[in-house]
């Protein structure tokens, strides 16, 4: 089993970083639309592997991908400088696709750093979003645009970074993180957050990104744990043990979604999550031999899990049917088991973490 698990973990690195400050002048088709001013930026990735370590990127097995969220700042003919940065929004670059596929340790970008127009000059600055998920699991957001509708008109928005309270706009924010909730399908979900700012002067030809020192480090890690339960043989009378050949485990209060943004209060990185749905996966046991151990591992973080178990035979007939509810505390965190047991007496919620054994997904 722990040969299987390590196989299909994580696997990212990369020996050195270096940005490469590059500045190029592109002219605009139109004279008005102004001339912009681009800089090449190199990202350096490295991920998780089974012992926590920071490694290379397996890109056989993972997909990797770069959301990029631009904000700017104004110079207006008339006015001067804006007094804040607008919101991050998602941005259609010339010649860049967003999001950008990742297929090497090092990613480069070539980032508008200015515009010149003869009306007002902008500067900008961004947020990028790394996500890698295993190849196939579908959890990786596509860009969404959305409509509001404001007090005298419909508005369009963008894939936002800084999303308001509006949920038709948050909603653009999110990606589900059980996207086909096939039966065992990996969702593990890696994920960090780099900035590239503008050092906000008010002077525009100083227009160096405060990052242009030499490297941008991206450290991809497990955004997810797993749930394992342990059904003891003694929840069976030993008459009915080798009947239930077949085990059901549900989790519930589940988050469906999670933000790109990310917790507005992080704690252990934790990123924040919304909606609730159930999975359930099924089992086959022999609790004539041993206990069954039941686990369902890529799960979001949650403050509190329901769960039901059900043990069963081919025909359907239940030999046994219990269940907990969030309030009992059981909670997943970020690479770590939360591990219960179940006996004749009913669950057992002692060590609820476990976190040398489980380290990312596995088969």
């Amino acid at each position: 089993m722990l040969a299987s698990m390590y196989a299909a973990l994580l696997l990212f690195s990369l020996s050195g970083c270096s940005e490469e400050y590059i500045e190029t002048e592109k002219p605009a088709a139109d004279a008005e639309e102004g001339t912009m001013t681009t800089a090449s930026v190199t990202f350096s990735l490295q991920g998780e592997d089974a012992s926590r370590a920071l490694t290379a990127i397996d890109f056989t097995r993972f997909d990797v991908k770069a959301y990029i969220f631009q904000a700017n700042k104004k110079n207006k003919l008339i006015g001067g400088w804006s007094d804040k940065w607008s919101d991050y929004e998602f941005t259609d670059f010339d010649g860049q696709d967003n999001p950008a596929d990742i297929t090497s340790n090092e990613f480069t970008l070539s980032l508008p750093v200015k515009k010149d127009n003869t009306l007002s000059d902008e500067k900008y600055q961004y947020k990028v979003v790394f996500l890698a998920a295993p190849k196939g699991s579908s959890v990786l957001p596509a860009p969404e645009k959305s409509w509001e509708v404001g007090d005298l008109e419909e508005e369009y928005h963008d894939f936002l970074y800084d999303f308001d309270d509006d949920d038709r706009i948050a909603s653009t924010n999110l990606f589900n993180w059980y996207a086909d909730k096939a039966q065992g399908t990996d969702n593990a979900v890696y994920r960090d957050v780099a900035e590239v700012l503008s050092n906000d002067e008010e002077d525009f030809d100083n227009i160096a990104f405060t990052t242009d020192i030499n490297e941008i480090p991206v450290e991809l890690r497990h955004k997810d744990g797993a749930f394992r339960l342990t059904v003891k043989q003694t929840v069976l009378s030993e008459a009915n043990r080798a009947k239930a050949t077949k085990a059901s485990l549900t989790i519930g209060n589940v988050p469906q979604q999670m933000y790109l943004k990310g917790s507005t209060e992080p704690k252990n990185d934790e990123v924040a999550c919304t909606g609730a749905q159930e999975y359930t996966k099924e089992f086959g046991i022999d609790l004539s031999a041993d206990d069954a151990v039941l686990e369902i591992h890529s799960l979001p973080q949650e403050e509190g899990i329901s769960c039901t178990v059900k043990l069963y035979d081919g025909a359907g007939n239940v030999y046994c049917e219990n269940s907990f509810t969030p309030e009992a505390g059981v909670k997943i965190r970020p690479n770590k088991i939360s591990k219960v047991t179940l006996d004749a007496k009913g669950f057992e919620f002692g060590i609820q973490l476990e976190d040398d054994a489980w380290d990312g997904p596995n088969d």
